[in-house]
């Protein structure tokens, strides 16, 4: 297996569950049928430049750099998240919409369909009402 695509499945798992340990790491690998040593994730930690977050309960875990940018703004850029539908409705600082839904979009998540933001608000469109309400409760654990 070439290191890209186990580069895109350690972004996948960080991305979809808590991963507190590079054992852990290379368990979750493990799971997905890639083999790795824990030298080898090693390496992989310090390519991806992943960086270890305390949580809010608080556990330490190994995030993306774009999960921790993406929690900065949000917990600096954003005033509210409101889910209607199978849409969420996040409100930012004036001229920061933009911004903050770049951010989002480059995390990948499944629940959305889409974004589109103006000046200061975002409309992120989902394909299910439950999808709107898991999303926008992603966004306010990351704010």
């Amino acid at each position: 297996m070439s290191k890209k695509i186990r580069h895109e499945q350690i972004k996948r798992i960080l991305r979809q569950r808590r991963v507190e340990s590079q054992q852990d790491l290379v368990a979750a690998l493990s799971g997905e049928g890639i083999e790795v040593t824990a030298a080898t994730v090693s390496r992989d930690i310090a390519e991806l430049s992943l960086v270890r977050k305390r949580d809010d309960s608080g556990k330490v875990r190994w995030a993306l750099p774009e999960q921790e940018h993406l929690s900065w703004m949000l917990s600096e850029l954003v005033s509210g998240i409101e889910a209607i539908k199978n849409m969420v409705i996040v409100k930012c600082s004036q001229g920061t919409a933009q911004g903050v839904a770049a951010a989002v979009d480059d995390m990948d998540w499944t629940e959305m369909a889409g974004t589109v933001a103006g000046d200061d608000t975002i409309l992120m469109i989902c394909r299910t009402d439950e999808e709107a309400s898991n999303l926008a409760a992603r966004l306010q654990g990351h704010a």
